[in-house]
């Protein structure tokens, strides 16, 4: 399960951190002017005007599956970032530690709708692949989802109000028969996101965050309608409530940046089935 952005109350973690004995607010891995999330760790751009196309790549990480039950995903999307950003269009790839092993899956999801992260059961994501993923509106309209296994040549494609289906990518021939129709609208967003985020469990308890070292994030672009840039502002770090800073991005360079696994495994839901967990919460104020 995706949730949209969740902000940590620098207040909060001031309060807590020395009754816990962790660093203080300020204590942070990051630089100034970074954003403390409870899920999500990157750079999400906000635009005053809609935003028509997010991209980027990376490449799948090799997890310390000794975290137990632990997940992770990678993702870019459009919304979800709190305020007037409109709902979350997304896709990307999540990966699971159950039982010290390691399972993958390449989704899209639309927060919030009753479909949850649509699987692309016919896409197999291995470690180490090179991922590129696309939410995009056509020129008719339709917004689309796309996520590439640019090692495999196989994408996941999805049209919001139409279907989804995996395809060979230079041909767009289907994998096997479409996987599913859906009913949903989508009205754009004005936010644009490149994320590893920390999720959820089916059951709405956040899982503990997987060990995956670091994560790159590259050949970023972004539809705004005017010249952009990933600035300091922009980013965010996944910090518990007290204050102790789990995952951080680096500042950003010419064509990205790398979000660093930096913190023990946190509190969480234990046990959980592969795979059955939720991107996209939103990054605002604390809920």
């Amino acid at each position: 399960m995706r949730r949209r952005l969740i902000i940590v109350p620098v207040a909060l973690a001031s309060l807590l951190g020395p009754l816990l004995g962790v660093p203080a607010a300020g204590a942070s891995p990051g630089f100034p002017g970074i954003q403390r999330s409870l899920n999500w760790s990157g750079y999400s751009v906000p635009s005053n005007g809609w935003v028509h196309r997010v991209a980027g790549e990376w490449t799948v990480p090799v997890l310390d599956c000794d975290t137990p039950d632990a997940a992770v995903g990678e993702w870019v999307g459009i919304g979800g970032a709190g305020g007037n950003s409109g709902n979350l269009l997304q896709t990307g790839v999540s990966e699971s530690c159950y039982d010290h092993h390691q399972f993958n899956q390449a989704w899209w999801e639309l927060v919030p709708s009753g479909l949850g992260s649509v699987i692309f059961s016919d896409l197999v994501v291995l470690r180490g692949q090179h991922i590129a993923a696309l939410v995009i509106r056509e020129p008719d309209g339709r917004w689309a989802t796309r996520v590439d296994d640019l090692s495999t040549g196989l994408s996941g494609t999805a049209v919001v109000g139409g279907g989804w289906s995996v395809v060979h990518d230079g041909s767009g021939k289907p994998v096997g028969p479409p996987q599913g129709r859906d009913s949903l609208g989508y009205a754009g967003g004005h936010s644009a996101e490149w994320i590893v985020e920390d999720p959820y469990s089916v059951t709405n308890a956040q899982l503990p965050l997987a060990s995956f070292d670091t994560i790159a994030f590259g050949d970023l672009h972004a539809a705004i309608g005017y010249s952009w840039h990933l600035a300091p502002t922009d980013a965010l770090e996944i910090a518990h409530k007290d204050g102790s800073v789990i995952a951080v991005p680096t500042l950003p360079a010419e064509d990205g940046f790398t979000v660093s696994y930096t913190g023990g495994w946190r509190h969480g839901a234990r046990n959980q089935t592969p795979g059955v967990v939720s991107f996209g919460g939103e990054a605002g104020a604390s809920h």
